[in-house]
């Protein structure tokens, strides 16, 4: 059985909104596909182009004779070569221009997919960063402020109740004010590695990276 550990490191690493965003168009593995797409679309658009144009044919072929049967005959048992020159014109001009069309309009809905989808993980990713740096402000408020200031006030309650200046109910009520804390900072610390994680998979980097 696995070991369980009695804690989980968590980096706590402020992000620059601008650079992760700079990030996630450069790498975001659904954006990088539909780019792909934008680039089929386009070489499918100069395919049909072309099917508007003539076509030419060059071609050169020889036949092997074999060995001269008449040797005092100039050019006898030479192999002769033959080319060819062939011309398509594109005479389905109707059917031609319809698939032009098609593969504009191809090209047209991939860079459409490719804005929205591009405008959606943008607007997505300023709802991430703004909560993963609220939850890092909530963490460094939890465990730099709140916790300690109720650990000191559970001993002051438990120095005075010893000392017979309080009732236990303080000494409880001030326990329970820091687990409470503590229990919070928990929280706040486990909604930073979530919103982490999610801006490693909107970005596909670690965001402590400092190269792309």
């Amino acid at each position: 059985m696995l070991p369980v550990p009695d804690s989980i490191f968590v980096a706590e690493i402020g992000v620059d909104r601008d650079s992760v965003l700079a990030r996630t168009y450069a790498h975001n593995p659904d954006l990088k596909a539909l780019l792909y797409r934008i680039e089929s679309a386009k070489a499918g658009v100069r395919v049909a182009g072309k099917l508007s144009w003539p076509s030419f044919v060059l071609g050169l072929d020889y036949i092997d004779t074999g060995p001269a049967i008449m040797p005092g005959v100039p050019d006898s048992g030479k192999d002769p070569f033959m080319v060819s020159v062939g011309v398509t014109l594109p005479v389905w001009y109707g059917a031609n221009s319809a698939r032009k069309r098609e593969a504009e309009a191809n090209l047209r809905a991939a860079e459409y997919g490719y804005r929205d989808a591009r405008n959606r993980v943008a607007a997505y990713l300023e709802r991430v960063v703004f909560d993963y740096g609220d939850a890092l402000r909530k963490t460094r408020l939890y465990r730099d402020g709140l916790v300690p200031k109720a650990q000191q006030s559970l001993n002051a309650s438990y120095t005075s109740y010893q000392a017979g200046k309080t009732d236990f109910l303080n000494v409880l009520d001030a326990e329970r004010q820091l687990l409470e804390f503590q229990l919070m900072f928990e929280r706040s610390l486990s909604n930073v590695a979530i919103r982490r994680a999610e801006l490693e998979m909107l970005t596909g980097r670690d965001i402590s990276a400092t190269k792309e």
